[in-house]
């Protein structure tokens, strides 16, 4: 089919779409019934003159409709063209908002997916966090119990340290006697049975604070000292000026002799240690103190010293 084709095609095309139009018939009416008057007119007066006037009055006037048809035509088909270009473009259009549509739904259903994971999570979070708070309740309220049970330990423990300090505070010596006693050789317990009888603390401070033990003890000490042979030496004397501390207590008369290094020799105050260089002069060590009445100011026990 050629371009000739088409276009008859869309001027009949055209002439169907104007024999629609209500103003199209009517015109098409009154021309037709202007022919008839013409016609009747002619028979009226057949005249060649009158006929050949009408028939170029009507060519004319249908010259005229053919020129008003045409553009009215043209018009359509520019408007045809304008329609389809539109249709064209709002199928186009329909066609992005589809696609738009589509995107729309398959974003708003991926997101649909991503929040239902998202309270899922949070979900499991507030599971676990709720899991944790009472954990951590439990973990509070254990340590308040445990606070409370080392709070009393504690000021338990301070009770018990204020009674450990105060009983070692009053029998430290006590017990340092204790100790000094059973640290000493067998040799040496045996050699002073016969002043301590009782060998329980008790008894060693019972025994000890006797005037006639006590005596007897730096005698024991003295003898000790003098030899100079007994490993037990530096215990003994120790053991005696805790004892003598206690025999003080019962008899506050007596007193320890004040002797220092560089002090005159005394043979009325002094024994001589065998490991003196010289006879007589300064006293270079106090090797065991003896003791006096301070009442009287006599010399009970002589303090051994080297010159």
């Amino acid at each position: 089919m050629n371009d000739a084709s088409l276009n008859n095609l869309d001027v009949k095309q055209a002439l169907l779409t104007l024999l629609d139009d209500v103003d199209v018939r009517e015109t098409i009416r009154q021309i037709m019934a202007e022919s008839d008057n013409a016609a009747s007119t002619e028979i009226q007066t057949p005249t060649l003159e009158g006929l050949v006037k009408s028939d170029l009055e009507l060519i004319e006037k249908l010259q005229d409709e053919k020129e008003h048809l045409e553009t009215k035509i043209n018009t359509l088909s520019d408007e045809n063209e304008e329609m389809k270009a539109i249709i064209e473009k709002l199928k186009s259009l329909l066609g992005l908002k589809e696609e738009a549509l589509n995107e729309s739904t398959q974003s708003i259903s991926e997101l649909n997916r991503h929040k239902i994971e998202l309270e899922t999570d949070l979900s499991s979070v507030n599971a676990d966090l709720n899991q944790n708070k009472q954990y951590l309740s439990d973990i509070s309220h254990q340590h308040q119990n445990l606070k409370s049970e080392f709070d009393s330990l504690k000021q338990d423990h301070e009770e018990q340290e204020r009674k450990i300090g105060f009983y070692r505070d009053a029998f430290e010596d006590d017990l340092r006697i204790k100790e000094l006693y059973d640290g000493l050789s067998s040799q040496t317990k045996l050699s002073t049975e016969g002043i301590f009888k009782d060998t329980s603390i008790k008894g060693l401070i019972a025994c000890g604070i006797q005037d006639k033990n006590i005596s007897n003890l730096w005698d024991y000490v003295k003898s000790e000292v003098v030899n100079g042979t007994n490993p037990d030496q530096e215990r003994i004397i120790r053991l005696f000026e805790l004892l003598f501390q206690r025999y003080k207590l019962a008899y506050p008369m007596f007193e320890l002799q004040q002797v220092e290094v560089g002090d005159k020799f005394d043979t009325q105050s002094h024994i001589k240690h065998n490991s003196s260089e010289n006879m007589s002069g300064s006293i270079q060590n106090v090797l065991f103190y003896g003791y006096i009445n301070t009442k009287t100011d006599k010399v009970i026990k002589l303090s051994i010293v080297v010159v």
